[in-house]
């Protein structure tokens, strides 16, 4: 039964959960009400940085807002799961010292290029043509990616930490994104014969 109430979670839900009303989400997040509206109604995805306002307004985490959305979450990693993208992000914390560090020296170097996605496409053992047979998104759009000239949607989003087998939360601060205050993700309760 559990399982069954976990699919039927809405966006509405969660919101009247965090009591709060349409006009008090829009006004936090500063998006019209009807914009709230049609996220609701599953008429439209909110963009990846609206997604994590979201989740902190309403205190929740980003795999179960992913999952009322109707995005496939099932195969991705709850955050506390996803420990072996540890040393990723120690990785991508030197890079960014490294950058830091040495603007001028540094310029030429292969490694200073190497963005976080590029890193976990990497580690994943994976190339640009590789994840398009995956995803459907072309290697153009995943070097704007990884270059940081653009940005993936939600559903990219997704479908990469499904890929790349890490959680939604470590993909938006890979990203680049403020995840704090953002609650871990349950780790998931295979449905048993019980819940049919």
């Amino acid at each position: 039964m559990e399982a069954k109430d976990q699919e039927t979670i809405t966006l509405k839900n969660l919101r009247e959960s965090a009591n709060l009303t349409q006009p008090e989400l829009s006004r936090r997040m500063g998006v019209g009400i009807r914009i709230i509206g049609d996220w609701e109604r599953g008429e439209s995805i909110p963009r990846f940085d609206r997604v994590i306002a979201l989740a902190r307004e309403l205190g929740v985490p980003l795999k179960t807002l992913a999952r009322c959305m109707g995005l496939d979450v099932a195969k991705i990693p709850d955050d506390l799961q996803a420990l072996s993208v540890l040393h990723l992000s120690a990785e991508v914390k030197n890079l960014e010292l490294v950058k830091q560090a040495s603007c001028i020296g540094a310029e030429n170097s292969q490694e200073k290029e190497k963005s976080p996605l590029r890193l976990l496409r990497e580690q994943a053992g994976l190339t640009r043509p590789q994840v398009k047979q995956h995803i459907g998104v072309s290697e153009r759009m995943q070097a704007d990616w990884e270059s940081g000239k653009s940005m993936p949607t939600v559903e990219n989003v997704a479908a990469l930490a499904n890929l790349y087998q890490v959680s939604l939360k470590t993909m938006f601060e890979l990203l680049g994104l403020d995840v704090t205050k953002i609650p871990d993700d349950l780790p998931s309760r295979e449905p048993s014969s019980k819940d049919n």
